[in-house]
């Protein structure tokens, strides 16, 4: 999904207008997978996110460094 770009979307409810975002190759990707989201079904309530970092980012750079 390197290459994928952020599509906004925006639907009415209960008076107001709400929007979300999904990560598409183009604008036909993008429709295609909104069309997609009345199969779509609640898995659950996200209650916390925890952040990892890149194991191999320290790596990497060190590597890098190594290298030059």
């Amino acid at each position: 999904m390197t290459d994928d770009k952020t599509f906004t979307f925006s639907y009415p409810f209960q008076g107001g207008r709400w929007c979300f975002t999904l990560q598409a190759r183009d604008a036909d990707e993008a429709e295609a997978r909104f069309r997609a989201l009345a199969w779509g079904r609640l898995d659950g309530e996200l209650v916390a996110r925890i952040p990892v970092p890149d194991p191999v980012g320290p790596l990497r750079r060190l590597w890098q460094w190594a290298v030059r």
